[in-house]
């Protein structure tokens, strides 16, 4: 439960300002889809 409230500071920078379309958590493990592997690495250097 405490991941939830601590870690969602972490899912709404993901989604809103790496705009990650398919971004999926469930406690404190998470997901993240990519169609290209450029996105993946500009993701990686932010």
């Amino acid at each position: 439960m405490f991941a939830n409230i601590y870690l969602n500071e972490l899912d709404q920078y993901i989604k809103h300002k790496l705009h990650c379309e398919y971004y999926y958590r469930y406690m404190d493990d998470g997901i993240i889809l990519i169609k290209t592997k450029e996105q993946a690495k500009e993701i990686k250097n932010e």
